[in-house]
């Protein structure tokens, strides 16, 4: 019967705990993000070996609090396209006002393949991120995959 009694009152305590809002009610709502890449290895006339890649975001903030972006991760999916993202994070710190846009861009690392002629070399680049937010009213996450058209390729 104890086991019984210790897990009704566990699970009690988990549903007050989860049942209350950390921002004190308020409500935060999720914001958009579209994900571009701006310089690519086309951009850079076919480079082999380490190079880097710029990303750009468009952040929409629909909330009524200010939210600040903190860092992206991001790794690229599958095995096409002319190059490879290692999985890797980068600080940022962009604040958003409420009811407004901002962008930013970064620069990733990324593996190239060095061959404009080769099958790959205009097949998409499927990347997934995750940008970290932080805000007056908690911090959130939004994960994202973009699926990235090189310059030249056929859809």
């Amino acid at each position: 019967m104890k086991p019984f009694a210790l897990g009704v009152a566990c699970f009690a305590l988990l549903a007050c705990a989860s049942s209350g809002d950390s921002a004190g009610g308020a409500k935060l709502l999720q914001a958009d993000l579209q994900f571009v890449q701006l310089v690519g290895p086309e951009e850079m006339n076919w480079p082999a070996g380490s190079i880097e890649v710029q990303y750009g975001m468009r952040i929409a903030n629909k909330s009524g609090e200010p939210i600040t972006l903190r860092q992206v991760e991001v790794e690229s999916l599958g095995q096409g396209g002319p190059y490879r993202l290692r999985r890797d994070r980068y600080f940022m710190n962009v604040a958003i006002p409420p009811a407004s846009n901002r962008d930013a861009t970064f620069w990733a690392r990324a593996y190239a393949e060095g061959d404009s002629m080769a099958d790959d070399a205009n097949m998409p680049v499927t990347v997934r991120g995750v940008a970290f937010f932080e805000s007056p009213a908690g911090n959130f996450r939004k994960v994202f995959v973009q699926r990235i058209v090189q310059s030249g390729a056929l859809e």
